[in-house]
């Protein structure tokens, strides 16, 4: 088993995350701890993502110290998703990956997925939280590949009317998402 530690500063709303990654022929487990003001309030969250060997999301734990709200999903790995209770989640049928809305390692899913092509754009939908009321919905968003540079790449990102250039790493885990998030170790 091997195990990686990243650690982000949070631009946009003051604070940071620390997160570990930890990897066997299973697949990988993220375990993360974000700190952060929203609307000038403290707010802590902490998650945990299990994904098979091809980054495929199989569950997902979310919980939020301020407002106590947790969410907690598990996958078929084909775009069906389940509560706690194993009851279908009809309204995010489709998604493959999440994203949960104070991390940039929700980005790093869907780089990680493909192999990609310069100038290659692809759609996803993703399972989305926002954190910390703990809404979770579909969105759409996208990537293309702009190419790669010094051992990181770029990737046009949009969502919405949200459009920005994320920097990752060779791994996949961001290194700049410009005003947002950048890496600190």
């Amino acid at each position: 088993m091997s195990s990686e530690r990243i650690m982000w500063e949070n631009i946009e709303d003051f604070g940071c995350e620390y997160l570990n990654i930890s990897r066997d022929e299973s697949g990988l487990v993220a375990k993360g701890t974000t700190i952060f003001l929203s609307k000038s309030e403290p707010c802590k969250v902490t998650y945990e993502m299990v994904m098979d060997p091809f980054w495929i999301t199989k569950s997902l734990k979310v919980k939020t110290e301020s407002n106590e709200k947790a969410i907690e999903i598990n996958s078929d790995g084909q775009g069906k998703w389940f509560d706690n209770k194993g009851y279908e989640l009809d309204h995010l049928k489709g998604a493959i990956d999440v994203d949960i809305s104070a991390t940039p390692f929700s980005n790093s899913l869907p780089i990680n997925r493909h192999t990609w092509n310069k100038s290659q754009k692809r759609d996803f939908e993703m399972a989305f939280v926002s954190v910390p009321d703990m809404e979770i919905i579909k969105v759409n968003q996208s990537y293309t590949f702009l190419g790669d540079q010094n051992h990181s790449r770029t990737f046009f990102y949009q969502s919405g009317l949200f459009e920005t250039n994320i920097v990752v790493d060779e791994n996949g885990y961001v290194l700049d998402y410009p005003g947002i998030f950048s890496r600190k170790y």
